[in-house]
């Protein structure tokens, strides 16, 4: 089975109608969706990507960003979507290392903290410019078997 969940975000839109912020609203749902897929307390290994990833897509595109969730047998597929910052200074790839003296010429501690965090889990996060916008992919691997939904 397939789980896919769609969302548009916007930074100026501060809180949804329970009063979530955008990031959170993005990073409960991959929450949810890792649940059924990877230990329970490995969930900030998903969480904290996430939300730097969102964090990241808010501050460089603004009002333009979208998200996609996908849960499937295999694992979980997390896609932020951002258009590249209005100044040109957008983010071109993912900090490898933290050195002393190094300026942050990429995204930054941020997400190289995401990626050992994912690395810890199986998982992977991966950013690429396509056109004009920035992509960042997390995959988080499945180590459970999900369970199909009862009949109604």
């Amino acid at each position: 089975m397939i789980i896919t969940r769609r969302y548009k975000l916007d930074l100026h839109s501060e809180e949804n109608e329970t009063g979530q912020s955008p990031m959170a609203i993005i990073r409960d749902a991959a929450a949810e969706e890792a649940l059924s897929i990877i230990n329970p307390k490995d969930v900030l290994c998903v969480t904290v990507p996430v939300s730097e990833a969102v964090s990241n897509g808010l501050l460089y595109g603004g009002c333009d960003v979208s998200a996609t969730i996908v849960r499937d047998d295999a694992g979980l597929t997390v896609q932020i979507i951002n258009p590249d910052s209005p100044n040109g200074n957008g983010l071109d790839c993912v900090k490898e290392e933290d050195k002393p003296g190094d300026e942050l010429r990429c995204h930054g501690r941020g997400l190289m903290i995401a990626k050992k965090l994912l690395a810890r889990i199986g998982g992977t996060i991966n950013l690429k410019k396509e056109g004009n916008n920035y992509v960042t992919t997390i995959k988080v691997p499945a180590v459970k078997k999900l369970k199909p939904k009862p009949a109604d």
